[in-house]
């Protein structure tokens, strides 16, 4: 399996779009609407502040525009070099299901790629990263802790119902691959209006019990589960 930092830092992408959380085996389950060449990677952290620090830390982006809906960008701005970053977490917010919203932040990411044609771009969808948009019947009185929320990052209500038998693990990839749909429309939308190669990739996967006692995506973590990730090289939209 190849490595995927070398593979950002030596491929010829205009647009990288990163899916938070993204598991191989979700991505290459579903029927995305684009054309193009699928093949697993291997991340080079299990959460995202290790991956920033392992693939953006540091390193001369200063040709590429980040829009970004993960906190941790925000956490740790003094390591970023891009000539501009836009943190959709702070103005793309919507209540639910308590996340950035994929469509805001494409619209901004659109407005900022058309008046800057020069530049790169990065987009960081939150999806299919939890809160999911549509939850599991079996976790309906859990609703009350779904969000992220503005002082209180993390939602890790479905690991405790994963853990303790009130769901199962397919039921828990269900709800991953409804965030990913949710999703997609958008990112077809974001191809379609630009020019230059795309390429859709992950941060990291997520353990859903395939080691006894883990799930989510602790830090320092080594297993396929956590560590394979998606590396799609856009070719068009099926529909073109």
């Amino acid at each position: 399996m190849r490595d995927q930092k070398p593979l950002i830092y030596n491929s010829d992408w205009k647009h990288l779009i990163i899916l938070d959380d993204c598991r191989y085996d979700v991505f290459e389950s579903v029927d995305i609407g684009i054309e193009g060449e699928l093949i697993p990677v291997k991340s080079p952290a299990s959460e995202s502040k290790e991956w920033i620090n392992a693939v953006l830390s540091h390193k001369d982006f200063s040709d590429t525009i980040l829009v970004t809906g993960n906190p941790n960008c925000a956490d740790l701005r003094e390591v970023l070099n891009f000539h501009h970053i836009r943190d959709s977490f702070l103005h793309d917010w919507i209540e639910f299901p308590g996340t950035t919203d994929p469509k805001l932040l494409t619209d901004n990411a659109l407005r900022l790629t058309k008046a800057k044609p020069e530049y790169r771009m990065i987009l960081w969808y939150m999806q299919p990263h939890a809160p999911f948009i549509k939850l599991n019947n079996k976790l309906k009185p859990h609703t009350q802790r779904v969000g992220w929320g503005r002082n209180q990052k993390g939602c890790s209500y479905w690991i405790d119902a994963l853990s303790n038998g009130v769901i199962t693990k397919e039921e828990v990839i269900e709800m991953f691959v409804d965030n990913l749909k949710w999703t997609l429309p958008h990112i077809q939308r974001f191809i379609e209006e630009t020019s230059g190669k795309v390429i859709i990739t992950s941060d990291h996967g997520e353990m859903l019990g395939e080691e006894k006692g883990v799930y989510g995506h602790p830090g320092g973590f080594n297993h396929p589960a956590v560590k394979t990730v998606p590396w799609f090289v856009v070719r068009r939209l099926k529909n073109e």
